[in-house]
C-alpha cells in the first residue's frame, strides 16, 4: 500500500507579531540563545524582571548586538501583549514558525516541501494513526517509499513539562499521558513510513537541558525511535543556514 505525507502550506500574515519576530531572530541569530532562555523562564508576575535579567547578563557576556536592542524588546513586548490576549500557545507558535524556517535537520534536499499540522494517509486518503498531527514536516519530491527522505516533528516549548508528569520532580520518570499518547501515534507514523530512505520522527524544544527529557524516553523506550532535537540542535541549524546564506 502506498502512503503520502499530507499537510497545511506554511503561510504567515507578514504582519503578525509571530512572522516579525520570527524574522528578526532569523535575521540576528545571536539572539536566538536570550529568546529561547526568555521563552522558558520569564511567565507570571516577574515576566519583565527575568527578561530584563536574561538580556543584561547575555549584554555583559558580550552575546547580544545592542544596535538592535531596542528592536528587540520593542517586538518582544508586543509578542508579551499577544500571549495575554491569546493564550500561552502563542509561544509554541513562533518555535514552529523557526523550525519550518530553518529545517530539516537531518537531511539536504532540494527542492524540499514544508508542511505544517501534518499527518500521513493511505492510497484511500484513510489517515495513519487517527486525528493526530506532525506540527512541522520536511520531505523531498519522490516517486516511491523507498525513494523518500522526510523529517517529521512535533514541537514542544519546553519538553521536559511536556514529556513528565512532574516536571519539577527530576527522580520522577513517569510519562504524561499526553505524552503517551503522542508518542505512541509517533511510532505508529515512523513504522508505517520505515520503508524510507531517510526518516527522522523528533520532539523539538528550545530547552538547553532535556537530560529529563532523556531519561523518560529511554525509560518507555522511545529513545531508539524518536530523536530529540535541543536548542543546540536548532542553534546549528540556523547558523548553517545563515552561513550558507
Amino acid at each position: 500500500m502506498k502512503f503520502i505525507i499530507v499537510g497545511k502550506p506554511i503561510e504567515y500574515n507578514r504582519e503578525s507579531i509571530v512572522y516579525r519576530l520570527g524574522n528578526f531572530i532569523l535575521d540576528n541569530t545571536e539572539y536566538f540563545g536570550a529568546f529561547c532562555n526568555i521563552l522558558i523562564r520569564a511567565k507570571g508576575r516577574k515576566l519583565q524582571a527575568m527578561v530584563d535579567i536574561i538580556i543584561k547578563t547575555d549584554i555583559e557576556k558580550g552575546k547580544l548586538n545592542t544596535k538592535q536592542l531596542q528592536t528587540f524588546q520593542t517586538l518582544l513586548s508586543e509578542y508579551f501583549i499577544k500571549i495575554d490576549r491569546d493564550g500561552e500557545n502563542t509561544r509554541g507558535k513562533i518555535v514552529e514558525f523557526l523550525i519550518a524556517n530553518i529545517g530539516p535537520i537531518s537531511f539536504e534536499s532540494e527542492p524540499k516541501y514544508v508542511v505544517k499540522e501534518c499527518w500521513v494517509e493511505d492510497e484511500n486518503k484513510n489517515r495513519v494513526g487517527g486525528e493526530k498531527n506532525f506540527d512541522v514536516g520536511f520531505h523531498c519530491n519522490c516517486k516511491s517509499m523507498q525513494d523518500l527522505s522526510a523529517e517529521l516533528i512535533e514541537s514542544k516549548l519546553d519538553l521536559n513539562n511536556f514529556l513528565s508528569l512532574k516536571p519539577f520532580d527530576p527522580s520522577n520518570l513517569t510519562m504524561s499521558l499526553k505524552a503517551v499518547d503522542k508518542l505512541e501515534y509517533i511510532e505508529i507514523i515512523k513504522e508505517t513510513l520505515s520503508p524510507s530512505k531517510h526518516l527522522v520522527v523528533a520532539l523539538a524544544t528550545v530547552r538547553y537541558n532535556v537530560e529529563l527529557s532523556r531519561k523518560i524516553m529511554e525509560q518507555y523506550g522511545y529513545d531508539k525511535t524518536i530523536e530529540i532535537f535541543d536548542y543546540n540542535h536548532l542553534k546549528q541549524a540556523m547558523d548553517k543556514l545563515n552561513t550558507a546564506s
